[in-house]
């Protein structure tokens, strides 16, 4: 893990250094789609957000077969 977060602060350092643009976004899906239609989801993400293709599929793959207990 501290691997990735030096790789991570050395690429963003360079990128401003030889100023090119740089954008990072992260995503912590450990909890975020349990309590969340799977069908309106992956309809909002592609509809809305143009996600599709291999990224869409990713998804989907990650929801499918998943369950929520209390």
């Amino acid at each position: 893990m501290e691997i990735a977060v030096v790789r991570i602060l050395s690429d963003i350092l360079l990128a401003l250094d030889t100023g090119d643009l740089c954008v990072l976004t992260l995503l912590d899906t450990s909890a975020a789609f349990d309590t969340v239609d799977r069908d309106t989801l992956l309809c909002r993400l592609e509809d809305s957000y143009g996600l599709g293709g291999t990224v869409l599929s990713w998804f989907r793959s990650y929801l499918n077969g998943r369950s929520q207990y209390v």
